[in-house]
């Protein structure tokens, strides 16, 4: 009997840390990291209000970038050469696919979000 009430404890320990991990919360339309360059596809609707984060961890420099995937078009652009967190907001021109880029100098570490402010 203890064993199970020990795994269980396990289990939702686990999946406490799992869910609190992952980040973004239920309007992020994108979340992660990199210490060089991330790519996401992304689909957007005409009129989507969103806010575009990056926070510098490491290093010297970062890019986050929305654009357009049918001809590049940027939509959205922010970067930073502080150890900071900054943020643009914008409104999706079109439904079309989309791409977010993430971009690092050599050797620093950077994060990305990009989330629904309209939700």
């Amino acid at each position: 009997m203890e064993r199970r009430v020990y795994l269980t404890g396990v289990a939702t320990a686990g999946a406490t840390l799992i869910a609190g991990c992952s980040g973004g919360g239920a309007n992020a339309v994108v979340s992660g990291s990199t210490n060089y360059e991330e790519t996401w596809d992304v689909d957007l609707e005409e009129g989507d209000e969103l806010e575009l984060e990056v926070t510098l961890e490491d290093g010297l420099y970062a890019l986050g970038s929305v654009s357009r995937r049918d001809n590049g078009d940027g939509v959205a652009s922010i970067e930073t050469e502080e150890q900071t967190t900054v943020t643009d907001q914008f409104t999706a021109p079109e439904t079309v696919d989309y791409f977010v880029v993430l971009q690092v100098e050599e050797g620093g570490e950077a994060s990305l979000t990009l989330r629904h402010t309209d939700e």
